[in-house]
């Protein structure tokens, strides 16, 4: 029916995908036009004359009215930008000592309340004070499925698919999954679509940020505690737990001790599946690996102490871009809030995905 309206100048799509078509401006004047001069009086020539561009009038915005009520609630139904203003917690500005360090390196007298830790690996030394000057959003959870695929729609590259770790969970489960096999790049592309479309200004977090806001105000060595028998973790993440352990060996070769607790996922979960930390952000440990901003660095000597992305005088000419978080397949010494990774710049992996941060 539209085809033929269209046909005979009467209407005219504007956007044919999602089904936006507009009554033709002319065929309403020519149709107002008609009508007058069918009348024979006077009278009602000039008062068709003077009521004419108040008809048309009346008529446009109720076009317009039926676009705004109708057809765009329908358009954002079908296809929702991935943002809710409820999933984002304000991180505000202070101070953090970042990184770990063994007994045999004592720690700055300005991180002296900071207990060593068995389990610190030598890319996080040496212990110093950052501050974080600014006040900035981040994403109460990574990046899901559901919010990527709108994107790769949009820009029409290739699907992703849940890597295999949807069965058994229903279509919406699916799709709160958090994105996987995902570049640096991609997440970095991800952010500029989406700071585009909403004018907003999306990146992804700078690593002493991460750490700030995973840490949420805690210096042991996980939000939730030290916790050295490694049996509450699977309250606040998921982790490579005992109950699943054997599903993942038959899959993956896997050497490591696993978490002394048990968690419903053998892969990744839905986010928000588990407990937040105090700044209401939740999977920042376990479920998957998460891109941050900066370039990799073997230690922190010179790191910049004010929560900056640290750069290399080359942009990076290692191509390595670091990980934080551990993921659902990590051993416990790799869940901490201190433990750092690294991955290339242009690698894809069924256990990193991201999530945004936002500035204010």
């Amino acid at each position: 029916m539209l085809n033929a309206l269209t046909n005979a100048g009467l209407a005219r799509p504007l956007d044919r995908a999602q089904g936006v078509w507009e009554l033709s401006h002319d065929f309403v004047a020519r149709a107002i036009s008609r009508h007058l001069g069918r009348q024979r009086r006077a009278f009602w020539r000039q008062a068709g004359a003077y009521a004419a561009p108040m008809v048309l009038a009346l008529l446009l915005t109720a076009g317009g009215i039926y676009a705004i009520a109708v057809v765009l609630p329908e358009r954002e139904r079908r296809n929702p930008l991935p943002y809710n203003a409820a999933e984002w917690a304000e991180i505000n500005p202070g101070s953090f000592c970042m990184g770990s360090y063994k007994e045999t390196n004592p720690a700055p007298a300005e991180c002296g309340a900071v207990q060593p830790d068995p389990e610190s690996s030598d890319d996080e030394s040496p212990l110093h004070k950052v501050t974080i000057n600014k006040a900035f959003l981040l994403a109460k959870h990574e990046v899901t499925l559901d919010e990527y695929t709108r994107y790769t729609n949009d820009k029409d590259k290739p699907p992703i698919g849940d890597a295999g770790f949807g069965a058994g969970l229903g279509k919406a489960e699916q799709g709160r999954l958090p994105v996987v096999n995902v570049s640096w790049q991609d997440a970095v592309d991800y952010a500029a679509w989406l700071s585009g479309k909403l004018h907003k200004k999306f990146r992804l977090p700078t690593e002493a940020e991460w750490e700030y806001a995973a840490r949420a105000g805690t210096i042991t060595r996980r939000y939730w505690g030290d916790d050295p028998e490694h049996t509450l973790a699977c309250d606040f993440a998921n982790v490579l737990d005992k109950k699943n352990l054997e599903v993942l060996k038959m899959r993956y070769t896997i050497n490591w001790e696993s978490f002394d607790c048990e968690d419903p996922y053998a892969f990744s979960a839905p986010v928000g599946q588990f407990k937040p930390n105090a700044w209401g952000l939740q999977d920042m440990l376990g479920n998957v690996w998460e891109w941050v901003a900066d370039c990799y660095h073997q230690n922190y000597r010179e790191a910049p102490n004010d929560g900056t992305e640290w750069k290399d005088a080359n942009e990076c000419q290692s191509v390595r871009r670091v990980i934080r978080g551990g993921s659902w397949d990590s051993r416990p010494d790799n869940l901490r809030s201190a433990h750092r990774n690294w991955d290339y710049t242009d690698d894809r992996s069924s256990d990193i995905g991201f999530r945004l941060a936002q500035d204010l």
